[in-house]
């Protein structure tokens, strides 16, 4: 309740900037560990910008994603997932892994997207909003990309091997 005070105050005794207002209002670990604050709001350029504050929470929502299965016949919900960081993740959360604790799919790590945009302080981010369905699902569709990339060059090696028995 104090966030909001604060920034209805910053914005409307203060004239501050909406956005920094609630950026500033909003970073507290205690308020954006359950769930992202959203601000559809239309700034002096008259354009109409819809943003997400989130905070990552490693072992539930890293990144501020709640978590989706990459099977689509998998019925985990939130909760159902193992999380796992890699190294140097003082370093504001940089990579991660998830395994479904249901079904067994596992992720790859997989590095911060690159449409989470840092704030100030540590862990805490912004997005546009809504998310597609492929940031939804990042999890699933970065581990397809990474997979698809290392795949590539034991299929050309493959497709060598094959050439060259053939021209015998």
């Amino acid at each position: 309740m104090l966030a909001i005070i604060q920034f209805v105050k910053s914005v409307f005794m203060y004239e501050e900037d909406i956005w920094d207002s609630l950026v500033s209002s909003f970073l507290d670990h205690r308020l954006l560990s359950h769930t992202p604050v959203v601000l559809i709001y239309r700034n002096q350029q008259d354009e109409i910008l819809s943003r997400q504050l989130v905070y990552s929470v490693p072992q539930a929502r890293p990144w501020g994603l709640q978590l989706r299965c990459g099977d689509p016949y998998c019925p985990a919900l939130p909760g159902s997932f193992y999380i796992r960081g890699g190294r140097r993740q003082r370093e504001n959360h940089p990579y991660f892994k998830v395994k479904c604790l249901v079904c067994g799919w596992s992720s790859e790590y997989v590095q911060r997207p690159p449409w989470l945009m840092e704030l100030p302080k540590k862990f805490f981010f912004w997005n546009h909003y809504p998310l597609s369905k492929e940031q939804k699902m990042y999890f699933l569709f970065e581990t397809m990309r990474i997979r698809e990339n290392t795949q590539e060059p034991e299929q050309e090696a493959g497709m060598e091997e094959e050439e060259s028995m053939a021209v015998m």
